[in-house]
């Protein structure tokens, strides 16, 4: 595909999903002009670029919309609850049309949606139904240009009956648009005439736009004022600390002052403003103008310097994916040449190499936070979702997301799309009451969900938590029992019980709908989150709500991990499992009493041998180590032959050799050259406890 175009293709992707999410704001508040304006310049530009790049469809498509908007951002038409439902339905058809340009079967429902908008859309009028507000902060960009325009009515033009306001927000349709009152010449409060204008403006304005142009918005009033305008810069890139206009610079150019009288006041040594106006040569408006318009130059660079400085290029997965293998080949590089190093006890060979070792681990976590993105971009979506679904089913839901900059690698928010998906349907069709059985039972009538997320330690913790009817533990394990799952849960605790909604086919709703409630989310939610070697959990009561809680990896790239053997093989564990190592001594094998259990302050803690979980041949050796790791549900410790210690872990994928093997989660290849895999400490955990409860 043409390189131009796919940029555009991602670009307008960008917009439709921000328009999704601009729509579903002004919802709830129709008076944003500010949203309004920023609704019709996304519309512009997925219209204006996508018929050079060969969507003269969309493009077409997307100006109908873009028409309806023009029309409420200039107040001849009210944002109403029907305009932005079918401006929702225009998005989704836009987003087809993106992905499906060629695509001819749709036309009828096109037609239908541009009939549906023209319908909208009332007779011209002359006089528009509301007033709207200019907007106060365009974007401004390197490449606008920067005019002065002195405004001076004449004193009677209110009494022509101009309205000086519109000529305020014309200008502001073009730009960005700061202004300045003169008040020189308003009389004193008894000889004030209500008819007459005692006031001038000064406009600074920054926009694309030619002269002409602005020239244009005075043609009705230009024979009742006094009108100038000037280009102070032909694009706001020219500005720099050594073209800034001095106040005497100003001055001159807009004729307050002589050359004559800067001559005489630059070898003064008080502020030059204020020594022209004690010396006659001009008047406080005038420098007070001079200065609004050197502060207001000033901002302007300063603004779009900011913008520079925080803009940001798209790069292809596929090359960050290959930057990041890279690195991690680097780092592996970089470990062997120091295993090297010491082992040659070369002064200065160590020397590189502790050297070469800082700049690789400085590279290894800029990539790691190039990868990083805030989660709130894979929920952005989610407010669509709850929207509709609301309507459809008649609910009141109000759905929050706190914690959204926390951030995690963008795979992983990636994967998280679906099982969120999911998880919200679940909580609006089945957990979310109707709002009179909510008011019934003494809840608020708007249902909440909230999405959280937050950082603790190597992991985010991303919860889905509903205030609904929760789920009902009996009907679930009744459910297990009938599925033939468990013939008791006599045993079982709750968090075990509530584990059996993540199996596949696993349902208690008692009627399917198109939402939900075919058995097929929850298992999909759950094995999507271990595929990027995460948990979820269940926290829930009856009457009150439902948390949903999914533990994830920051990154799925390297991993500080402990590394240990087992026998003749190497493998490493997540170091944020672990809470402790020790040694297997004769006293805790004495005071086992024949079990495999030990004290750990108090606590009692079971252990297992790690090579009969993983079935590995040969002796033990006579001194054995324990790793006590720590999950959600279990505290276990895992007999191991020695600890090696803390090992930085580049994460390589292990294939079809071990893709049946739920105990490796991938592998790594050490300095030396040997490879060690990498074990889930939650699996292990979890077939550990069964082990040790059956020897029971």
């Amino acid at each position: 595909m043409n390189p131009l175009k796919q940029a555009y293709m991602e670009e307008a992707k960008e917009l439709l999903d921000s328009l999704e999410q601009d729509f579903i704001a002004l919802e709830t508040n129709a008076d944003d002009n500010e949203l309004i304006h920023k609704v019709f310049r996304e519309l512009h530009t997925v219209k204006g670029s996508g018929g050079m790049f060969g969507f003269e469809r969309l493009s077409k498509f997307s100006h109908e919309l873009e028409t309806l908007y023009d029309l409420i951002r200039n107040g001849k038409l009210s944002l109403s609850q029907e305009i932005v439902s079918l401006s929702l339905k225009f998005v989704d058809f836009c987003q087809f049309l993106l992905n499906e340009p060629d695509e001819n079967e749709s036309v009828d429902l096109e037609q239908q949606l541009i009939e549906s908008l023209h319908d909208l859309i009332p007779p011209v009028t002359d006089e528009p139904r509301k007033k709207s507000k200019p907007v106060e902060n365009e974007s401004i960009s390197l490449k606008q240009k920067l005019y002065r325009i002195q405004f001076i009515p004449d004193k009677d033009i209110f009494v022509k009956g101009i309205n000086v306001s519109i000529i305020y927000n014309n200008l502001s349709s073009l730009g960005r648009c700061f202004s300045f009152a003169h008040e020189e010449n308003i009389p004193e409060i008894n000889d004030i005439n209500p008819e007459f204008c005692y006031t001038g403006w000064t406009f600074i304005l920054t926009t694309s736009e030619l002269i002409n142009t602005i020239k244009d918005i005075f043609i009705f009033v230009e024979d009742s004022c006094k009108l100038t305008i000037t280009e102070i810069f032909g694009s706001i890139a020219e500005i720099e600390d050594e073209t800034m206009p001095l106040i005497g610079d100003i001055l001159l150019s807009t004729g307050n002052i002589t050359k004559e009288a800067i001559d005489q006041l630059v070898n003064k040594r008080k502020l030059f403003g204020s020594e022209a106006v004690e010396m006659g040569f001009t008047t406080e408006d005038k420098v007070a103008s001079a200065l609004f318009e050197q502060k207001t130059i000033a901002n302007v660079k300063k603004e779009v310097s900011s913008t520079i400085a925080t803009s940001s290029i798209r790069v292809q997965n596929e090359k960050l994916d290959f930057l990041t293998n890279t690195v991690s080949e680097l780092v592996t590089l970089q470990a062997r040449l120091t295993q090297f190093a010491e082992a040659q006890k070369q002064t200065e060979l160590t020397s590189i190499s502790e050297y070469l070792e800082k700049l690789t681990s400085s590279l290894r976590d800029t990539v790691m936070m190039i990868r990083m993105v805030p989660v709130e971009d894979g929920f952005t979506s989610m407010h669509r979702l709850v929207r509709d679904l609301s309507k459809e089913l008649q609910k009141d839901v109000k759905l929050t997301i706190t914690g959204g900059d926390t951030e995690l690698d963008k795979t992983i928010i990636d994967t998280l799309k679906d099982p969120m998906l999911h998880l919200i349907r679940n909580c609006i069709d089945h957990g979310i009451e109707q709002p009179q059985e909510r008011a019934a039972l003494g809840k608020p009538e708007k249902g909440s969900i909230t999405i959280n997320a937050e950082h603790t330690g190597s992991h985010v913790i991303i919860s889905v938590i509903d205030d609904g009817r929760g789920l009902d533990r009996d009907t679930i394990a009744k459910k297990a029992i009938d599925k033939s799952l468990v013939t008791t849960i006599e045993n079982l605790s709750d968090a075990e019980i509530y584990q059996f909604i993540f199996l596949p086919g696993f349902s208690t709703a008692e009627i399917t709908t198109n939402i939900s409630g075919r058995g097929v989310g929850m298992d999909v939610v759950k094995k999507n989150i271990e595929s990027v070697r995460g948990e979820v959990f269940i926290e829930t009561e009856r009457g009150k709500g439902t948390t949903i809680r999914m533990k994830l990896p920051i990154t799925l790239a390297i991993i500080d991990g402990l590394l240990f053997t087992v026998g003749n093989e190497l493998f490493v564990v997540n170091i944020a499992s672990v809470s402790e190592c020790l040694e297997l001594t004769q006293e805790i094998m004495n005071s086992a009493g024949g079990k495999n259990i030990l004290k750990l302050r108090d606590i009692i803690v079971p252990f297992i041998y790690l090579r009969d979980i993983l079935n590995i041949q040969g002796n033990s050796p006579e001194h054995e180590q324990i790793i006590i790791i720590n999950t959600h549900d279990y505290t276990i410790g895992f007999v191991v032959d020695t600890v090696e210690g803390k090992h930085q872990t580049v994460v390589k994928t292990t294939g079809r050799l071990f893709s049946n093997v739920k105990e490796v989660t991938g592998a790594t290849i050490l300095g030396d050259g040997r490879i060690a895999l990498i074990l889930d400490p939650n699996f292990l955990a979890q077939k550990a406890s069964k082990i040790f409860m059956s020897s029971m």
